[in-house]
């Protein structure tokens, strides 16, 4: 299975330090719908943004977020903090930059879709892992990390209700099941799902059997 779906947002998780200038893009998840967050409450600082850029270095969009802190924080006194942000996807999108003033902080590289990865082989589950038995690690491989490229690993038991995360913003997709997440339950849905760059890729989706 390999199929791709039209991304035309992405939810970013970033942290940032203002008194140390430092930051990082945690992830990029790509998604055709905005993931409904509701409102941080954080501190809009003017001087963090999320920098959008096409593949000629020219600004196609400045978004500033707001920055989740914890309760020590003040904007005299900012401890790190928390950004989750949903950017809307423009076309010709190259990379997504988090800065600081004139400081880029991090980049996130927008992958092309065809350099990503391609699973060889299908997804298999292992034995139970070694004093869990309620437990077995699941693997789609074997890949190499790509920088620019994670996986999203998600669940729906016995073919009902929405899917569950089990693991966001993996290098490689490897991933462990609990069986106690599914009291119940005779068999689980899993899909692997690739995100390179700002595109979304489902790329494998089988039926494991818990019993």
């Amino acid at each position: 299975m390999n199929t791709t779906a039209d991304t035309r947002f992405a939810h970013v998780v970033a942290t940032v330090d203002p008194t140390e200038h430092s930051g990082q893009i945690l992830y990029v998840n790509p998604s055709n719908i905005q993931s409904n967050l509701s409102p941080l409450r954080g501190l809009d600082r003017g001087d963090i943004a999320l920098v959008l850029r096409n593949s000629d270095g020219a600004e196609i969009r400045r978004i500033i977020p707001e920055i989740r802190y914890d309760a020590c924080s003040s904007p005299e006194d900012p401890h790190p903090g928390l950004i989750q942000q949903d950017v809307e996807l423009p076309e010709g999108l190259a990379s997504l930059e988090l800065v600081q003033g004139d400081e880029v902080l991090d980049v996130f590289q927008a992958t092309p879709p065809e350099a990503a990865p391609v699973l060889a082989d299908g997804m298999t589950l292992e034995a139970p892992l070694a004093g869990a038995e309620r437990r077995r690690s699941g693997f789609s491989g074997p890949v190499k990390a790509q920088a620019g490229v994670t996986y999203l690993i998600e669940a729906r038991p016995d073919d009902q209700g929405p899917w569950s995360t089990l693991s966001i913003g993996r290098r490689t997709p490897d991933f462990e099941i609990d069986k106690n997440q599914f009291p119940g339950a005779r068999k689980l849905s899993v899909r692997v799902v690739q995100n390179a760059g700002v595109t979304r890729r489902v790329i494998d989706e089988r039926e494991i059997e818990l019993e």
